[in-house]
């Protein structure tokens, strides 16, 4: 199935010529940079972690300290 075909968030406010397609788009790709950056973060909590229990530096601890 297309994604286009899938239900819409914005259905309510659709104005036909695209814009409701381009505002649930565009909602999609706020909320996919949203997770990766929520899991970049989620990375770097557990790289400091992991740092902290093996007393191992971190790689730019390491190259710069």
């Amino acid at each position: 199935m297309s994604e286009h075909l899938l239900p819409c968030p914005f259905w309510r406010n659709c104005f036909g010529a695209g814009r409701c397609l381009r505002a649930c788009t565009a909602q999609k790709k706020r909320d996919e940079e949203k997770r990766v950056a929520d899991l970049e973060q989620r990375v770097r909590w557990l790289e400091q972690a992991y740092y902290r229990l093996t007393g191992k530096a971190a790689e730019g601890e390491r190259n710069h300290g």
